[in-house]
């Protein structure tokens, strides 16, 4: 028993800050257009109707675009605009 590996480890990075890389509007615009296809079709699987897909495409663009201070550039931006959208998405039926 004192011989047991562990399952996994948490690498030392894995709670450091975020780097200090900063995204331009340029960059965000291209990741953007990469990703607002895969954007609309998540939300249009959690949306009531085609409409209210495109508004809340809208709304998660300029939601994304506002924080992208915090979007870490060596990350994968589909999944960090995949979490904003669905938080967009909740937020629009909450109401």
């Amino acid at each position: 028993i004192g011989n047991l590996m562990p399952l996994f480890t948490i690498p030392e990075t894995a709670h450091a800050e975020p780097s200090a890389v900063t995204v331009s509007s340029s960059d965000f615009a291209r990741e953007w257009t990469k990703a607002q296809h895969g954007v609309l079709a998540f939300i249009g699987s959690l949306a009531v109707d085609f409409d209210d897909a495109e508004d809340l495409l809208q709304e998660t663009a300029a939601q994304a675009f506002a924080q992208i201070e915090r979007y870490d550039p060596p990350r994968p931006f589909l999944p960090w605009v995949f979490g904003i959208a669905r938080y967009v998405v909740m937020e629009h039926y909450r109401k």
